[in-house]
């Protein structure tokens, strides 16, 4: 049955992160080890490499795995994700895994033999292989003119073409699709700039720190799309906003980022299973910049509702 599906293009699947402490009641081994065989069974020289830690590789992958990378673990990062308005004494600091996302993701990368890199997480795999076909053949048409376009799904996207929560300058961190050489060089900045820049960018003073996802997304803009990173250290949090953030996100969006269907993906979601109900637009159309105020007011009303959404329910889980 799955012979009769057949990829031109060879691509390395990248499972970066935890495997056996994801594993749950959702998630069990006879679906990973079936998205594996759909994968391997596309084109002879696709391959799976899983970068991890020690003792989270269950033996039963090993039969379909081509690489292992194990990682010295560097511990949670500890500080304050938010400091809201008058709850600064009752803020305490928390577990955050942003040393370990990066470092997974840019080792697993680096393992790659193939050119082409489909990066997942071991509860985001695909389960149809036709599907799985037309996504790297939809990301590879828009790739021939422009080898640093990055794929991603709409649904986990937060931006001016298409705005979750206001939350400006990230891309996605689940499930991305890229040129190898993109993606290394993605995050082995972003790895860099991760450990470097830690301590200012989660100061005191900073009440709302850069996400994993954005620290990814402005290293994205200022290796591509000539966004000046590093002269706006010491103004970087979650909600920064300027107009050359602006023009480097439209300039990503319109030349760099593919926008690819969640719910056309046949990936099977044992976390965030709310995205699919997500409405995303259609297409990335001519007339974004002519409809560019409009994006923005969303943009902000998103980040006001969500601002509140967040400071609701910190004030009440501190007031317990």
């Amino acid at each position: 049955m799955l012979n009769e599906y057949f990829s031109s293009n060879p691509t390395s699947l990248v499972i970066p992160g935890l495997i056996l402490n994801r594993l749950d009641d959702k998630l069990d081994f006879d679906e990973i080890l079936s998205s594996f065989k759909i994968f391997k069974s596309l084109n002879s020289k696709n391959e799976i490499v899983i970068s991890t830690y020690s003792k989270e590789l269950p033996k039963t992958f090993l039969k379909y795995t081509d690489k292992v990378v194990i990682n010295n673990d560097p511990g949670p990062d500890i500080f304050v994700n938010d400091r809201w308005i008058f709850m600064h004494k009752k803020t305490s600091a928390s577990e955050n895994n942003f040393s370990r996302f990066f470092l997974t993701n840019y080792n697993g990368i680096r393992a790659c033999s193939n050119n082409l890199v489909l990066k997942a997480r071991i509860e985001m795999l695909p389960s149809d292989p036709k599907f799985l076909i037309n996504l790297i053949e939809n990301y590879q048409e828009s790739a021939t003119s422009n080898s640093n376009v990055l794929g991603f799904f709409a649904e986990h996207y937060s931006g001016i073409f298409h705005s979750v929560d206001g939350v400006l300058g990230g891309i996605p961190g689940t499930v991305q699709i890229g040129a190898k050489d993109t993606l290394e060089k993605l995050y082995s900045q972003s790895l860099e700039f991760w450990t470097r820049e830690q301590k200012r960018l989660t100061r005191k003073s900073n009440k709302h720190p850069l996400t994993s996802e954005q620290i990814l997304g402005l290293n994205f803009l200022n290796l591509f799309c000539d966004f000046p990173l590093n002269t706006k250290l010491d103004k970087l949090g979650k909600y920064y906003v300027s107009p050359k953030l602006i023009k480097s996100i439209l300039n990503a969006e319109i030349n760099y980022f593919k926008f690819l269907s969640l719910k056309q993906s046949g990936f099977v979601l044992s976390k965030y299973q709310g995205t699919y109900f997500i409405k995303t637009p259609p297409n990335l159309d001519a007339e974004l910049h002519d409809k560019f105020l409009l994006k923005i007011v969303v943009v902000f009303l998103k980040r006001y509702k969500h601002m509140f959404r967040r400071f609701r329910s910190s004030f009440i889980l501190r007031n317990k």
